[in-house]
């Protein structure tokens, strides 16, 4: 998810080749964040990336956020700005792929 997140937000990818992730990994080394993106440009919004990012990154992937921790830690971020997250899908479109309605109560998305 990390590098994923990543490509979306720098719009290139974390690493340049397999080799360079097996380099990450051997020497044990912190991952460094470009201080610059063009998504990015509020204050606010780097400190936030850099805190779920970093993890996401971990070499050991006991370390790294589950799926459902990172929904958590983004909601908790729109809180803080006062913005609500939405679901991706439209209720139609959900009930087409999983053959379920779309929950309606605030929290109860399944992610």
């Amino acid at each position: 998810m990390g590098c994923i997140f990543y490509q979306l937000v720098y719009q290139r990818p974390a690493f340049s080749s397999d080799l360079e992730v097996g380099y990450y990994q051997w020497t044990g080394s912190s991952f460094k964040l470009p201080m610059v993106s063009e998504i990015l440009t509020r204050e606010d919004s780097k400190t936030f990336l850099s805190s779920i990012l970093l993890p996401m990154l971990e070499i050991q992937s006991s370390k790294r956020p589950s799926a459902t921790e990172v929904r958590q830690t983004f909601n908790d971020f729109c809180g803080f700005l006062n913005i609500t997250l939405r679901p991706f899908f439209s209720p139609t479109e959900f009930e087409m792929i999983s053959g379920k309605p779309m929950p309606t109560e605030k929290g109860s998305f399944p992610i």
